[in-house]
């Protein structure tokens, strides 16, 4: 029991408070935005608090609640002990991305979802943190010891990540696709790649921009582009999402308008997307600039800590865990965010553990998981020798801690 304590103690309990504040603030956004519009000089206060929907909270509540469960179980489990388990992973994933273009839902002009009675999974959520596995798997294995020096060794990474990244472009899903290029760049650079290796690499990514811009892009995703580069061109459509938003922003000034009082846009239905891709906007719209630079601060005291956790590792697919999952958050971060104020082109993803959403939320939650594995693992193991540096446990139920 003291042993086990003493690697609980390893548990990064900042993290977790910052992951639990974040999710305070989308629980706010999420009531406000679903709140009914209200004539504050007719009603008092008691009747204002009537207006709030409480479904999505409860909802948002019921998926943090459970994806809790699942961060402690992917803390629990060793993770090196998946990499015996890996490609099975990876052989579901694939099979759910092959079935939900045949059987699944769609929904804002992607088939990205299987309806299971009143709720839907998104498969592509999951893909994110099933490919960090993959490629730390792949990287720390004695074959990239030295990093990434070949032109085969470019080949064999590409031959993993490819099969998914297709099959979500396919949906289509440009924000899940754009996300996981990032992860695979992210954990490239991580793992240590070849000088000679970088700037072709970097044509041949740009030969793949163009030919996904001509032959994968529907001409809604690509107007979507064109907009971000200039809203006028489509201010009543494409165009209409961002200018919202753009008011939205701008109307919260410095303190916001308040939980409780004035009615806000996306109350009024004019922000669209309220709930989930433009959260972000509805919060600082809400509880104004002071509330959106807490965010931003809140975020990157996140991935300081999964950084951090992941330089401390003392093997490599410990730090490539970390910054995988680093490198998914950041993406997010970065793309959602930059949505909303009009840095970004809108692809509506979600912003982690703020956006509505049941898939997004565990991915979430299990990622911080395996963070968390890493943490309390990052000094339990000393290897006396190549062999034993790379070794495998027996799979995922080894929950030691060692």
């Amino acid at each position: 029991m003291n042993e086990r304590w003493k690697y609980a103690k390893k548990i990064d309990f900042l993290l977790l408070s910052v992951v639990f504040v974040l999710f305070c603030f989308g629980l706010i956004g999420i009531s406000v935005a679903m709140k009914n519009p209200t004539a504050e000089d007719e009603i008092g206060f008691l009747q204002s608090l009537e207006s709030f929907e409480l479904r999505y909270v409860i909802l948002a509540l019921i998926w943090f609640l459970t994806g809790c469960v699942l961060t402690a179980v992917a803390a629990i489990i060793n993770y090196r002990s998946l990499k015996t388990w890996i490609p099975y992973f990876y052989m579901v994933i694939m099979i759910a991305l092959v079935a939900v273009y045949f059987l699944g839902t769609s929904a804002g002009g992607a088939t990205s979802w299987f309806q299971l009675g009143p709720f839907k999974f998104q498969p592509s959520e999951f893909a994110k943190p099933i490919l960090i596995l993959a490629l730390a798997s792949a990287l720390s294995s004695p074959r990239f010891e030295d990093g990434i020096r070949r032109w085969r060794d470019l080949f064999l990474l590409g031959a993993i990540i490819a099969p998914p990244f297709l099959l979500i472009m396919i949906q289509p899903d440009m924000g899940t696709a754009m996300v996981i290029a990032f992860i695979t760049l992210f954990m490239v650079f991580a793992s240590g790649i070849s000088l000679k290796l970088v700037i072709p690499s970097a044509a041949v990514i740009g030969g793949g921009a163009l030919v996904v811009w001509n032959f994968i892009l529907n001409n809604a995703q690509k107007n979507r582009i064109l907009v971000f580069l200039d809203p006028s061109l489509d201010p009543l459509g494409a165009g209409y999402h961002l200018n919202q938003s753009l008011i939205a922003v701008g109307s919260g000034k410095f303190f916001g308008k308040g939980i409780f009082g004035e009615t806000t846009l996306s109350q009024l239905d004019y922000l669209p997307a309220k709930h989930t891709d433009f959260i972000f906007a509805v919060i600082v719209e809400a509880m104004g600039l002071v509330a959106g630079v807490a965010i931003i601060l809140l975020f990157m005291l996140m991935l300081w800590r999964i950084i951090r956790i992941g330089l401390h590792s003392q093997d490599k697919i410990g730090k490539l865990i970390c910054m995988g999952v680093a490198a998914m958050f950041a993406a997010h971060i970065f793309e959602n965010i930059g949505m909303t104020m009009g840095i970004t082109p809108i692809t509506g993803i979600p912003l982690p553990f703020l956006s509505y959403g049941g898939s997004s939320m565990w991915t979430n939650l299990i990622s911080i998981g395996l963070v968390t594995s890493v943490a309390i693992r990052r000094e339990s193991d000393v290897f006396s020798d190549e062999k034993n540096k790379y070794h495998v446990a027996s799979g995922p139920l080894d929950i030691s801690l060692k």
